[in-house]
């Protein structure tokens, strides 16, 4: 596989998607209902329940979470070196992986240091129109297979 030369520098700051949150609340709502729908002793039921609805809003506030440390916060590329920022701190990553549709980008990637894998998912409405679609574009047209 060889890469293009010649592409220009990318540069994407992703926030937390709405299309997420719906996501987490409609799989959260789901399980609610199916516990209920379920023969299951009363006692039962209402401990489910409490550790769904707890999960539902931990989930939440750790995808909305700017301070996290394992959220990826920006993505960039420049001179065919892709950098990220977790937690406020640059790391050089290796794209392993790249899943792209017109609606969800997944990115799979590891340090170049070897230490840790990480993951970006981009909605849409994580970025502006335009840094989307040339993402897209970049993910899909930059690498050219032999």
């Amino acid at each position: 596989m060889r890469v293009v030369d010649k592409a220009p520098p990318i540069n994407i700051n992703l926030v937390p998607s709405r299309y997420m949150a719906i996501y987490l609340l409609a799989v959260h709502g789901c399980g609610l209902v199916s516990i209920y729908m379920l023969p299951l002793p009363a006692y039962l039921a209402v401990m489910s329940s409490v550790l769904i609805v707890w999960h539902c809003y931990y989930s939440l506030q750790r995808w909305n979470s700017v301070s996290s440390n394992r959220r990826v916060e920006q993505l960039w590329c420049h001179h065919q070196q892709w950098h990220i920022s977790v937690g406020g701190s640059e790391i050089p990553i290796e794209i392993t992986q790249a899943t792209v549709w017109s609606w969800l980008i997944v990115i799979r990637a590891k340090a170049l240091n070897g230490q840790r894998k990480y993951a970006a998912v981009v909605f849409p409405d994580s970025t502006d129109t335009d840094s989307h679609r040339s993402l897209r574009a970049y993910l899909r047209f930059m690498l050219v297979i032999d």
